[in-house]
């Protein structure tokens, strides 16, 4: 039977963290720091190294994001979202590589060119051509752990079953399935080849890390 989880976010740290000390995070929480649009702290070193390479419009990004999503042709869409996961995870390979977050990926059409890439470089690549079809993409980066993933945004949390449903359709059954709940009440899934089997998967070790910072596209 599947297993339906939706991890919260409890609060954005920005780059503060003495101010939160005193909470105590419960199972499945974590504080975040959304980067967008913030270079000072950590965001700036995160920023400087990510979100200029998180780009939907280059061309081979473009060519790769429509060959993914081929069979799901028309407006943006979960199922182009798993298109996109299936076609990374079975055409890059993964390849491991510095676990120092601040170091920079490659661009995402160097990766889709050498079919390989360690977690930080799957998931530009990821996120870029979840933008490429019009969707909202993130890279979601775990210094605790040295690891990276992207995030896509689904919608409102009232249609989280809508999209358990259609990831379940997609795949048939999947163990365990878990989702990211902003705290404006939106919903992002995690997409890590790298580390997880499928949507909504990702590496165990990080399970229990308690910061994450939240990149995006420069802009």
């Amino acid at each position: 039977m599947a297993v339906f989880m939706i991890i919260v976010v409890i609060g954005i740290m920005q780059s503060f963290p003495e101010l939160f000390g005193g909470y105590e995070l419960g199972e499945g929480e974590y504080y975040t720091t959304d980067c967008r649009n913030q270079f000072f702290g950590p965001c700036n070193t995160y920023n400087n190294a990510f979100c200029h390479y998180i780009n939907g419009k280059d061309l081979e990004v473009r060519k790769a994001a429509s060959e993914a999503a081929s069979q799901h042709p028309g407006p943006h869409s979960l199922e182009q979202l798993l298109d996109i996961y299936d076609y990374t995870k079975q055409n890059i390979a993964y390849i491991s590589g510095s676990r120092d977050m601040a170091s920079q990926p490659y661009p995402p059409n160097e990766t889709l060119y050498t079919k390989s890439g360690d977690c930080k470089n799957q998931a530009v690549l990821i996120a870029s051509m979840a933008e490429a079809t019009g969707g909202s993409a993130r890279v979601v980066l775990i210094p605790e752990c040295g690891h990276a993933y992207a995030e896509a945004l689904l919608g409102p949390k009232e249609k989280a079953d809508e999209y358990r449903e259609a990831i379940l359709a997609h795949y048939g059954s999947t163990p365990e399935m878990t989702l990211t709940l902003d705290a404006d009440g939106s919903v992002w899934l995690p997409l890590d080849p790298a580390g997880g089997q499928y949507p909504g998967d990702f590496y165990d070790p990080c399970l229990n890390a308690k910061e994450r910072y939240y990149v995006y596209e420069c802009g």
